[in-house]
């Protein structure tokens, strides 16, 4: 995975374009999608654990907290705090796929505006500010569609009873238009240098 991950790339280069974030989020969706289908949650989703390489691959990485489980819950605290879904910081609810899904939205706004959503916070700010807050969203100033900002808003829904699935995501019109259009990502990882450059 030559070109690094998505946390260097951005850092490097800036905000990613919205229609290439939703390339790699397709990419993305997929792979959790194939997780969940062998009952695997990732549990650490965050850009440094997103790769791409110049033949336009994107890769999850990074396995190490990662949990195979029966029934597709886990209920350990686990993860990196400034990606944790309110469900994981709620003592006594459980982890799905769901929860992967809110770390991937925090991901995708993130690399869009090369801006971490949340700033550094204590654990129990952290908590607290999640429990309490209104959900992240795009900035209304970058210019970022209607249809980008719903995407994102189905990522980040606190209740995760009511947050999409990766199947259900997948059906969103957004990630349809870009399924038929083609996610290629060869234009854009042309534009990336490599990361041992």
């Amino acid at each position: 995975m030559d070109l690094g991950s998505l946390d260097g790339i951005y850092k490097k280069l800036g905000p990613i374009a919205e229609i290439t974030v939703v390339k790699i989020a397709v990419h993305v969706i997929k792979g959790l999608l194939y997780l969940a289908d062998h009952k695997i949650l990732h549990r650490d989703i965050k850009p440094s654990n997103i790769l791409v390489n110049s033949a336009g691959q994107v890769k999850i990485t990074d396995f190490g907290v990662s949990k195979q489980v029966l029934d597709t819950v886990a209920r350990t605290f686990t993860g990196t705090q400034g990606y944790l879904a309110p469900e994981r910081i709620t003592s006594g609810d459980v982890y799905t796929v769901t929860s992967d899904i809110w770390a991937l939205g925090l991901t995708l706004i993130e690399i869009a505006t090369a801006k971490h959503v949340y700033p550094n916070m204590t654990l129990f700010e952290m908590m607290t500010f999640v429990a309490e807050s209104e959900p992240p969203s795009l900035p209304k100033d970058r210019g970022f569609s209607a249809l980008f900002e719903d995407f994102i808003s189905k990522c980040v829904i606190k209740d995760h009873l009511l947050r999409l699935g990766p199947e259900e995501l997948l059906q969103h019109q957004y990630c349809l238009d870009v399924i038929v259009s083609g996610i290629d990502l060869l234009d854009w990882v042309k534009t990336i240098p490599s990361s041992e450059e």
